[in-house]
């Protein structure tokens, strides 16, 4: 390296430590061909895979609206891909100056990913168009994705797996993700988003949809997660896949909200096993509508918890399951679940119930303790309410109600994510803690194309 060069090197990585960086504005298309100096001029674009290779914290590439054909390079080893994106960038961003991947304003790339028999170890049936490369602080924002012109399933992944550490602080947003019209047969993973390994991961402003296998089995799923924490699911329509989102392994202190998961086998379904705890995790404000097995469930497999979690405004509708909790203490409040057939509430032995207040339930027909001795049954409001099934013996249902909660329907069918809103005359209005509504606030619920997500209020 030339003594000039040298010193440039330096200068870059004092001026990233102290945030100070040069952004730049590169521009990308499905025939573009530039060298990456140049494609910082719309006219003369770069193709998706320089832009991979140069761009730094700071930069923003626009992907201009039309069809990417990306395919695996086959003279890599199958095993490469598992792990990885056909697009994964080389560098990372920063928490300041993330690396932005995005559509170009009112244009839509699309993603079409190739399968490939020749990868015998690799997923045949499945491709990712997009991945994180190990690297932190990568944005994706606004793309279309498929695989084999929509009859495979398309996705991404988002991981740190292959270095051995927690990727951090990458987001996957205003994204439409195909899983294709092909049911799988296989149960080994498949999913359309893939977190594993990963450290305040965003996910938002989503819509998934087709991913099935032919048992609907759980391993198929939109979402899937393995050892992350401080994760963001929002803003999503989720439907037609065996599991809407999969909590497969060791996450916490993870917020799931303002999701729509309907028309599935199950919405939103957890797993806890050996040593491989999922706490302290909120379930809010979702609309789990139509999903034949499991709105909401954590499956207790081995001696492990799912300690301190918070399940509460959730709308759960029609599905044989409302609420399944594994071991662990749990707060469940101001939640309706109507019309779930076989449970409202199931738990497991070794769950503790240490707030459940303010729920419509309807049927009510709650299972505590399942698989121990002490099974108990409660088909009514009132032994719900005289159970002293709380932590300490207290009673749980306070506020509850057995009633009709008076949704719109305004489809006729309970189809429609509007039809979930309630009507000025439901007993559910204000009769939550505080006065506020029971169930989700549908105004927040779901993909909406170009949705404007509020930013959070600044902390105190």
């Amino acid at each position: 390296m030339s003594i000039s060069k040298k010193y440039i090197a330096i200068i870059s990585i004092l001026l990233l430590q102290f945030g100070i960086v040069q952004a730049g504005t590169y521009y990308v298309s499905p025939t573009g061909s530039a060298a990456w100096s140049q494609c910082t001029n719309i006219d003369t674009p770069c193709s998706p895979e320089v832009s991979m290779a140069n761009a730094v914290a700071g930069d923003t590439v626009y992907f201009r609206g039309g069809r990417y054909e990306l395919y695996y390079d086959e003279s890599k080893d199958p095993a490469y891909y598992w792990y990885r994106g056909i697009l994964s960038p080389s560098n990372s961003g920063t928490s300041a100056n993330p690396i932005t991947f995005v559509a170009y304003p009112e244009e839509v790339p699309i993603l079409n990913c190739h399968t490939t028999s020749q990868l015998d170890s690799g997923p045949q049936d499945m491709c990712r168009a997009f991945g994180n490369g190990d690297k932190n602080y990568i944005v994706f924002d606004g793309f279309t994705i498929y695989a084999d012109n929509g009859t495979k399933m398309g996705g991404l992944i988002i991981t740190g797996k292959n270095i051995g550490q927690r990727a951090v602080g990458n987001v996957v947003k205003n994204c439409v993700i195909n899983g294709g019209s092909t049911v799988i047969t296989s149960t080994d993973n498949r999913e359309g988003i893939r977190l594993e390994e990963t450290s305040n991961t965003l996910i938002q402003n989503c819509k998934l949809y087709n991913y099935r296998q032919t048992t609907d089995w759980h391993n198929t799923a939109a979402i899937k997660m393995y050892f992350n924490d401080n994760v963001t699911i929002e803003y999503l329509e989720i439907y037609n896949s065996s599991a809407g989102i999969y909590l497969k392994s060791d996450i916490d202190n993870s917020t799931f909200r303002y999701n729509y998961v309907h028309d599935s086998y199950s919405a939103i379904v957890g797993q806890v096993y050996t040593i491989r705890n999922s706490d302290n995790n909120k379930i809010y404000n979702n609309v789990l509508a139509n999903n034949s097995f499991m709105g909401l469930g954590v499956i207790q497999n081995e001696d492990a918890t799912a300690d301190g979690w918070q399940v509460y405004n959730n709308t759960i509708y029609n599905s044989h399951y409302g609420i399944i909790a594994a071991k662990g203490k749990w707060k469940i409040w101001n939640n309706i679940l109507m019309g779930n057939s076989n449970r409202s509430l199931r738990t497991y032995s070794g769950n503790i119930l240490v707030e459940s207040d303010h729920n419509q339930m309807s049927p009510l027909n709650n299972i505590l303790r399942v698989y121990a001795a002490d099974q108990s049954i409660y088909t009514t409001l009132t032994s719900w309410q005289n159970s002293g099934e709380l932590e300490g013996g207290g009673n749980p249902g306070n506020g509850s109600l057995v009633a009709d909660p008076k949704f719109v329907n305004s489809s006729g069918n309970m189809n429609q994510l509007d039809d979930f809103i309630l009507a000025q005359d439901s007993p559910c209005k204000g009769a939550g803690r505080s006065g506020v509504d029971m169930g989700a606030n549908i105004a927040n619920v779901g993909y909406v194309p170009n949705r404007v997500v509020p930013k959070p209020p600044t902390p105190n």
